[in-house]
C-alpha cells in the first residue's frame, strides 16, 4: 500500500530573512516533523517567526511552536511569534500554552509584524 500523500498546496514551506522565519502553508501533524527539519538550521539566529500565511494549524503545529521557543530559551535567546493563526491561539489557550509561547494574557502582542 502506498505511504499516505499530502496534497499540494498543503505542505508547510518556510524561508529565512533578516533574523525572521517566514511560515506559509498547513502546519498539521502531516507536517510539523518536515517543517521542523527545514528550520532548525536556521533556529539559532531566528529572533522572529511570522506567521502570516499559515492557512491552518493544529495541535502539533501548536507544540512546534513550543518545542521552538523552549530551544530558543534554553540557548539564553528570544524568539517571538506573529500574525498567529486564530485557531492555533485557542489551541494554546485550551492548552494552557499562551505563557510558555510568550503571549501571557496579552493577545494582542502576537498580531503586529513588527515593522514600524
Amino acid at each position: 500500500m502506498p505511504g499516505r500523500r499530502i496534497p499540494s498546496g498543503s505542505l508547510a514551506r518556510v524561508a529565512f530573512a533578516d533574523g525572521r522565519l517566514e511560515l506559509e502553508g498547513r502546519i498539521t501533524f502531516e507536517t510539523v516533523m518536515a517543517l521542523d527539519r527545514q528550520v532548525r538550521p536556521w533556529l539559532a539566529g531566528a529572533t522572529a517567526a511570522n506567521l502570516q500565511s499559515v492557512t491552518f494549524m493544529d495541535s502539533a503545529g501548536v507544540a512546534l511552536l513550543v518545542e521552538w521557543k523552549r530551544l530558543a530559551t534554553r540557548s539564553g535567546r528570544e524568539l517571538s511569534f506573529l500574525n498567529v493563526p486564530d485557531q492555533a491561539m485557542a489551541i494554546a489557550r485550551l492548552s494552557n500554552a499562551l505563557g510558555v509561547l510568550g503571549f501571557g494574557s496579552d493577545e494582542r502582542k502576537r498580531r503586529g509584524s513588527g515593522a514600524a
